[in-house]
């Protein structure tokens, strides 16, 4: 839930921005991954939830690559690309938890 409030937020201001896309992207990791991530210390993941999770920032990250005319799914299946393709060009790491955090 919080990480669906933070994401609206951002998303409202992100819509008409002239940032740049890797600027939004920056933005997007900053204010709503490290939302995402902030329990992550205090209790113990599963990985069905970590999936969830790269699920999550996956589909903002595909929204914000995204021209915005077509669904961004469509546009990725036009152009043949995939979401490591989306995460180099937007300058953006996968979400990786240490096995520290999980036990």
């Amino acid at each position: 839930n919080r990480a669906h409030k933070a994401w609206f937020c951002v998303k409202k201001r992100l819509r008409n921005s002239k940032l740049s896309k890797i600027t939004q992207a920056k933005v997007t990791e900053v204010c709503v991954e490290s939302g995402l991530l902030f329990d992550c210390m205090t209790r113990p993941w599963y990985t069905s939830e970590i999936k969830k999770l790269q699920s999550q920032v996956d589909r903002m990250y595909r929204f914000i690559w995204s021209n915005k005319k077509s669904p961004p799914l469509i546009e990725m299946q036009q152009k043949h690309i995939n979401m490591y393709d989306i995460r180099k060009e937007l300058n953006i790491r996968e979400i990786k938890i240490t096995q520290r955090s999980l036990q």
